[in-house]
């Protein structure tokens, strides 16, 4: 690994500079220090970067990620590594939303991989895709746990720029995540949204909702998980105007779904499922979130 990258470049380091679009890598790693979790390794090449981690009361590492060009434009190719070592807490999230600008050639190509170790914590709770006409997206995230870790991922789109009228003009947006516990898959998820092919406003897709969220919980050993579903169904009860529903996925892991009309909905029930679950499942109290 070249020391450019260790240390942290602006450098175009694109294979073929006649390419457009350019390769960004992020690398993070957690160790547990103590009663503390620190960042004993980091890494990038922009447009992937971080902020400077801040230590929690309750011992974890909250980091916020961010892409300081403003935006992922098509021909980008984005690979991000994160390794959380045993015991290791971490946090992490985006100081925005994540915008995708229009493309007239290559699709943009965002890549994570997440190694959660034994008795490990993360959380990772991004702010939600705004897809821009024209744009086009592949984006994948494989979660490699180990016995007796934690993670809670929330993953969310919005249909456009909604205050622009903008709705569902995005060329394609394709999401594939896999979940594996043990080696072995505990969640697969395979979506492609290609609005000229098939409009997301038809009943029983999309709708007239503007946005979509979901909240995947993995906790190995854990065993309230009929507890937790109550709770998650009790949340969404309490917003007549989200559809949205609870399921429990193979092994110890749970998964919500939910549509809603607004960002300011949409934001505000990720942080009532994830305080929530992280009551149940951590025995923490809400996260102090330290955006702005």
């Amino acid at each position: 690994m070249s020391k450019a990258f260790l240390s942290g470049s602006s450098a175009d380091c694109s294979l073929n500079l006649n390419r457009i679009g350019r390769d960004g890598r992020l690398m993070l790693r957690f160790a547990r220090r103590g009663t503390r979790t620190d960042l004993v390794r980091s890494g990038f090449t922009l447009p992937l970067q971080v902020l400077a981690p801040l230590a929690m009361e309750d011992g974890s590492s909250y980091l916020s990620l961010l892409n300081p060009t403003g935006g992922i434009l098509g021909g980008d190719r984005l690979s991000t590594e994160i390794v959380l070592e045993p015991g290791a807490h971490a946090c992490l999230t985006t100081p925005s939303a994540t915008r995708v600008y229009r493309t007239d050639d290559l699709p943009a190509m965002q890549e994570t991989v997440v190694r959660v170790g034994e008795g490990a914590t993360l959380e990772y709770f991004p702010d939600h895709l705004i897809p821009h006409p024209g744009s086009a997206l592949h984006q994948s995230l494989r979660l490699e746990m180990a016995t007796g870790s934690r993670v809670f991922y929330w993953e969310a789109m919005a249909c456009g720029r909604v205050a622009r009228e903008e709705r569902w003009q995005f060329r394609e947006v394709v999401s594939n995540i896999e979940a594996l516990v043990h080696d072995k898959p505990v969640w697969l998820s395979r979506t492609r949204m290609a609005p000229a092919v098939l409009s997301p406003e038809r009943l029983g897709i999309a709708e007239a909702y503007a946005y979509s969220g979901s909240l995947a919980v993995f906790a190995d050993g854990f065993s309230q998980w009929p507890q937790w579903m109550t709770e998650m169904q009790r949340i969404l009860e309490d917003y007549p105007d989200v559809n949205g529903g609870v399921s429990r996925l193979a092994g110890d892991a749970g998964l919500v779904r939910l549509l809603a009309g607004s960002a300011i909905v949409l934001n505000h029930l990720c942080t009532l499922l994830w305080t929530a679950s992280r009551a149940l499942v951590l025995n923490l109290p809400a996260f102090e979130s330290r955006k702005y």
